[in-house]
């Protein structure tokens, strides 16, 4: 079935709805975000704590290093979305939020966007990116039709 030709279905096109899972502010999820930025005007930043961590500051820095540049250049202004995980759970929520935007958005694709650092050796993989494949086996794995699941590398060294 999927070896036979099929035409390019040319029907109502619209940019995806974008999630971004994040942790902090950094090089890796600017990364990110500019590469969500391209895709979307609808662009979700999603950060899942785990206990009674301070978000005050990571809604700071989104103020000062999303927010401020982004009405600057007159864009439009990617949402932090700060979810609590009382289990200490980081996949289920995340995996919830997105079902929950694909169930309210019918006819539009939900792109999750990974941010992900690239290391140079193999041990060192282990120590940054577990939760990154874990979440995209995950989304593959519980996805329909509607998601796309994109990585975006940060290999170390760049600046």
């Amino acid at each position: 079935m999927v070896d036979q030709p099929v035409k390019l279905q040319t029907g109502k096109v619209c940019p995806p709805l974008v999630v971004i899972p994040i942790d902090t502010w950094n090089r890796v999820t600017e990364r990110a975000l500019r590469f969500g930025m391209e895709m979307s005007d609808e662009i979700t930043a999603l950060h899942v704590i785990t206990d009674k961590d301070n978000t005050e500051s990571l809604r700071k820095t989104w103020a000062e290093k999303v927010e401020e540049p982004a009405r600057a250049a007159k864009a439009a202004l990617p949402k932090l979305e700060i979810i609590e995980s009382p289990y200490r759970q980081i996949y289920e929520p995340i995996l919830k939020f997105v079902r929950k935007m694909e169930k309210e958005n019918k006819d539009r694709l939900v792109a999750v966007i990974i941010p992900e650092v690239v290391e140079p050796h193999w041990y060192e993989k282990l120590l940054h990116n577990i939760d990154a494949a874990g979440l995209r086996a995950l989304l593959f794995l519980q996805g329909d039709r509607r998601r796309v699941v994109i990585t975006t590398p940060w290999y170390l060294g760049e600046d």
